[in-house]
C-alpha cells in the first residue's frame, strides 16, 4: 500500500513539475497569444496616435497609471490607444468603449503589462460624458488585472478547457459545459480587480457609475449627450432597485463579466 501511494505521489510530482516547466516557457514565449486567446481572438485591434484633442487626455491616463504603479509597486504598462479594425462581434462600437489589459514582451524579453484604451471612450470622456474620477477608475481596474496576473491566469485556463492546436494532446480533459467553466473563473477575476480597485482610488463610487456608463455606450453607442443622459438615468434607476431573478442569474451565467447591476451592488457595499 505504502509503495502504491509513493508512485502515486511520485507520478503526481512529474505531472506537476513538467505542468510548471510548461507553463513558464509557455509564459515567456507566447504571453501575447494566451492573452488573445482568454478574449476569444474574436476581434483585431489597431493601434492608433492620440489625435491632437485626445492627446491631453491621454497623457491623464498616463498619470494614473503612474500614480497607480506607484501605489500597487508594479511597472507601469504601456499604454495604446486603439480602434477595431475588424470583428467579428456584433457591435464594433462595444469593443471601442472599452479599456483591456493584457501582456507583451519589452525588448529584453520581459514580461511587460499593456492596457489598450478604446478610442472612442476617450472622445466622449473628452465630450464630458465621463468624468475623470471615472476614467481613473477604470485604469485602476485593468491596473489590478495586471497585478494579479488575471489575462494569463484566464488565457491558461482556457487553453486547460479547450486546448487550441497543438496544445490538445497536453491539456487535461474537462467534462462538464466548458464555457461556463470559463466564464464562472472569468467572473471571479473582474470581481476581485473591482474590490482592489475601489481601496486605490479617492472616489470608489466612481468605479460604478462608470460602469453603468460604459454599458450605456457599449450597448446603445447614442449619438447624442441629451440621449445619454437619459440612459444613464435610467440604468442607475434600475441598478438602485435592482432585484436579482431567474433571468438575471441565466444572463450572468453566460457571460464572462458579472452583471453591472451586481457590480455596482457589490462595490457600494465595499467602499
Amino acid at each position: 500500500m505504502k509503495s502504491q501511494l509513493k508512485k502515486f505521489l511520485a507520478v503526481m510530482l512529474c505531472i506537476l513539475s513538467v505542468s510548471f516547466v510548461q507553463a513558464h516557457i509557455f509564459t515567456k514565449m507566447c504571453c501575447k497569444f494566451v492573452t488573445m486567446f482568454a478574449q476569444g481572438a474574436e476581434f483585431k485591434l489597431e493601434k492608433v496616435a492620440p489625435t491632437a484633442d485626445q492627446a491631453p487626455f491621454f497623457e491623464k491616463v498616463s498619470m494614473y497609471a503612474e500614480q497607480l504603479s506607484n501605489k500597487l509597486q508594479i511597472k507601469k504598462p504601456v499604454l495604446h490607444l486603439y480602434t477595431c479594425k475588424q470583428t467579428d462581434v456584433p457591435a464594433k462600437t462595444n469593443m471601442e468603449y472599452n479599456l483591456m489589459a493584457t501582456y507583451d514582451t519589452d525588448s529584453d524579453g520581459k514580461i511587460q503589462g499593456v492596457i489598450y484604451i478604446g478610442s472612442s471612450l476617450v472622445d466622449r470622456w473628452r465630450d464630458g460624458w465621463l468624468t475623470d474620477q471615472e476614467m481613473e477608475a477604470f485604469v485602476a481596474h485593468e491596473m489590478c488585472h495586471l497585478l494579479y496576473w488575471h489575462p494569463l491566469k484566464c488565457g491558461l485556463m482556457n487553453i486547460l478547457i479547450d486546448g487550441p492546436g497543438l496544445f490538445k494532446r497536453i491539456t487535461i480533459p474537462f467534462i462538464g459545459p466548458k464555457p461556463l467553466m470559463k466564464n464562472a473563473y472569468a467572473r471571479r477575476k473582474e470581481k476581485e480587480a473591482d474590490l482592489k480597485a475601489i481601496t486605490l482610488i479617492e472616489s470608489p463610487k466612481s468605479l460604478a457609475t462608470g460602469l453603468l456608463k460604459m454599458q450605456c455606450l457599449g450597448h446603445y453607442n447614442p449619438q447624442t449627450k441629451a440621449g445619454f443622459d437619459l440612459l444613464y438615468d435610467s440604468a442607475l434607476f434600475a441598478a438602485k432597485n435592482h432585484q436579482s431573478g431567474f433571468y438575471e442569474h441565466l444572463v450572468e451565467l453566460l457571460s464572462d463579466h458579472p452583471l453591472t447591476e451586481n457590480r455596482v451592488e457589490y462595490i457600494e457595499k465595499n467602499q
